[in-house]
């Protein structure tokens, strides 16, 4: 179990507001009633926007196009992730950077993963490294260093309510130790099947941001309620994981 640190390195120092951490995935809203449903996020208290683009090659699918950006609040009051499901994603950068705070590329898409990081900071946006499920620790170990978080895919990229892949979850726990070891300001983000079910040890295993979805995120009902349960859920995961 790895304990609770500072930004990055294990979730919630103190009583940093579990919120935070958790990102909402905007391909798993309802866009007939976005407006409203951006506002009962807000009013849980998450305002940053997880958003997933593809290209029909690295996924098959083209979950979001560049449209979203007009939907979503400003920039001062929600953050904006940029979820590259793309192969080759350097020939996009330019597209999607200027709009995003931080911009997350797939090591498995890029045959020269840092000349992507350099772009993506040559844009004034912070990096963030994807992984699929199968992809093991080592493939991303030597670039731990260089970017500002660490997105661990639990689910098949590209598909809401894919199912939760649990080998995944001691993959996070070795990917915590050589965070701790590497670059302990590291943001380990968990996206995919993320609910009251699986947090607790995801959080275990050294997980400190998560992405919510059509899991435990967009289920249906009150969605202000919702998001405070899986935020409530993410606090007592952190508070039974520093006892």
């Amino acid at each position: 179990m790895h304990g609770t640190a500072g930004i990055g390195g294990g979730l919630l120092e103190g009583r940093e507001a579990a919120s935070t951490r958790l990102s909402a995935s905007i391909m798993c809203a309802d866009f007939r009633s976005l407006p409203a449903q951006l506002t009962a996020l807000q009013r849980a208290g998450i305002r940053a926007a997880h958003l997933d683009f593809g290209d029909g090659r690295f996924v098959p699918n083209l979950p979001l196009g560049l449209e979203v950006f007009a939907q979503l609040p400003p920039r001062t009051a929600w953050s904006r992730e940029c979820h590259l499901m793309i192969e080759e994603p350097l020939r996009l950068v330019p597209l999607f950077a200027p709009h995003a705070d931080l911009v997350t590329f797939h090591v498995e898409a890029t045959g020269d993963p840092r000349e992507c990081i350099a772009a993506i900071r040559q844009h004034g946006a912070s990096v963030g490294l994807g992984m699929n499920p199968s992809t093991p620790p080592e493939r991303v170990a030597p670039l731990l260093s260089e970017v500002d978080r660490l997105l661990v895919m639990t689910v098949e990229p590209g598909f809401p309510g894919a199912p939760f892949v649990p080998e995944v979850v001691e993959k996070i726990g070795q990917l915590a130790t050589l965070r701790d070891h590497l670059n302990p300001t590291l943001a380990i983000e968990v996206d995919g099947g993320i609910n009251m079910h699986t947090v607790p040890a995801l959080v275990g295993a050294g997980a400190d941001r998560f992405v919510g979805g059509s899991s435990g995120l967009f289920i249906g009902g009150d969605l202000e309620q919702s998001a405070r349960a899986l935020i409530s859920c993410i606090e007592c995961a952190a508070r039974e994981g520093a006892a």
